[in-house]
């Protein structure tokens, strides 16, 4: 059981910070926390490598369980797409680089 602080920090600091803490894509106990901490937004990593498995298969639920403990706060959510590859898509060819 986590243990949460006696002030609301949210609610009495003026600022946009925000945190970047579910890396992997797993909604983490402190996610769920982050407003207390006077965290006005948080950053999702949407990677692609887990949210289309396989080709043409979309699943998101990940990734909506992050945003949504960020949104039930009242904090903003920016997400980055990428970061890595699905095993499917193959590494670049060496034109790319």
């Amino acid at each position: 059981m986590a243990i949460a602080p006696d002030v609301d920090l949210s609610r009495i600091i003026k600022n946009n910070f925000g945190v970047h803490i579910s890396t992997s894509g797993f909604l983490w106990l402190a996610d769920e926390y982050a407003s207390l901490w006077g965290a006005k937004w948080g950053r999702v990593y949407v990677r692609w490598s887990i949210v289309e498995r396989n080709q043409g298969e979309y699943d998101f639920s990940r990734i909506d369980a992050v945003v949504d403990a960020y949104r039930r706060q009242g904090m903003r959510v920016l997400c980055v797409l990428g970061e890595t590859s699905p095993v499917w898509a193959g590494a670049p060819s060496p034109e790319f680089y």
